[in-house]
């Protein structure tokens, strides 16, 4: 246990000493931050309120008392309220504020239904976050779970793993994404359970079952490598099964590239589903997304340029972010650099 964490001790000295690395991490956490409070950043319902001798905190829980209040009403009563920063819902329509440029009442405007698009990139930060990390952890726990039995048990199981991957490369990955979503919905019945998997869902379910290649093929060479070293040919002679051997004794050996491929992975998750949303594949219209609204906005690129500078802007700092992470995790793991 002390070994394991002298590695990762040196694993985060190492990442720490590129300014590149630490300002990739700071953006990843603040996106992530704003992805958990969005409702605290950009909303209608205040963060506290003072109303007839009472404190309430409507943005946490809305007592049946002041359910159905008008909130924006009381700010010019006797009530004392504490506000959003963007006192905005991303799908709030105002007709009288259409393509309005930034200004101080919207400081990154609005767009062509009178949407306040701040509001719709902090609230498409939480989309565009949960399909990264959620579709990245399905495709790395099914790329761990048969490239370690692939490169373990070898044989049949191997050559049929190994054809599945091929096939899959086969197909270039987004067009099969493309495919899959056209779809629409897949049902699932797993042990009398019945799973509908539609939008949102659905992205991260396609996003995953398409990117599991690059993870198993990584995990089967890694596993091919430490199967061989004398610790595991130890646990066999102690009567290990081959469930603990690989993972107890191998996986978490062979772990290190996984997290330097998953880190790059959720950068590509998010432009995945922020092209699908783009094409119209993607979220459903009212879900906040950072591709959605550049698809929105093609009509106003001449006249309306924030409506494309916000939104792409988003996708390029949060992706530069994750490969940023990901190339210093890369260069901090590599064994040449253990002492």
């Amino acid at each position: 246990m002390s070994e394991k964490r002298s590695y990762w001790r040196g694993v985060w000295l190492r990442f720490k000493k590129r300014p590149a690395a630490m300002f990739g991490l700071s953006i990843a956490i603040l996106l992530l931050l704003a992805a958990i409070f969005a409702p605290f950043i950009a909303g209608e319902r205040p963060i506290v309120m003072i109303w007839k001798g009472k404190i309430y905190a409507p943005i946490i829980y809305e007592p049946r008392s002041i359910k159905g209040l008008d909130y924006k009403g009381l700010m010019d009563a006797d009530a004392r309220l504490i506000m959003p920063p963007i006192p905005y819902l991303p799908n709030t329509y105002n007709l009288d504020e259409v393509l309005l440029p930034p200004s101080k009442r919207h400081p990154l405007g609005t767009d062509e239904q009178g949407r306040d698009v701040a509001s719709q990139v902090i609230w498409g930060a939480r989309t565009s976050l949960v399909v990264g990390i959620l579709s990245v952890f399905l495709y790395t726990a099914i790329g761990l779970l048969l490239g370690a039995i692939a490169g373990y048990f070898g044989g049949v199981i191997d050559m049929v793993v190994s054809r599945l991957i091929e096939v899959m490369l086969c197909f270039p990955s987004f067009f099969l994404m493309l495919a899959l979503l056209a779809m629409g919905s897949v049902s699932i019945d797993l042990m009398n359970i019945h799973i509908k998997l539609s939008g949102i869902h659905m992205i991260i379910f396609v996003i995953g079952i398409t990117g599991w290649t690059g993870v198993a093929r990584l995990v089967r060479g890694e596993v091919l490598k430490l199967k061989q070293l004398e610790y595991v040919a130890a646990a066999k002679v102690a009567g290990a099964s081959p469930s603990r051997i690989i993972f107890r004794h191998i996986l978490p050996h062979a772990i290190s590239p996984v997290v330097v491929v998953a880190t790059f992975g959720v950068a590509s998750a998010i432009l995945a589903e922020s092209g699908l949303s783009f094409l119209g594949f993607g979220v459903p219209p009212y879900v906040p997304s950072w591709g959605g609204m550049l698809s929105r906005a093609q009509d106003f690129m001449d006249t309306c340029w924030w409506l494309v500078v916000v939104p792409g802007a988003a996708i390029f700092v949060t992706t530069l972010a994750y490969n940023l992470i990901g190339e210093a995790l890369r260069d901090a793991m590599d064994p040449r650099l253990v002492v």
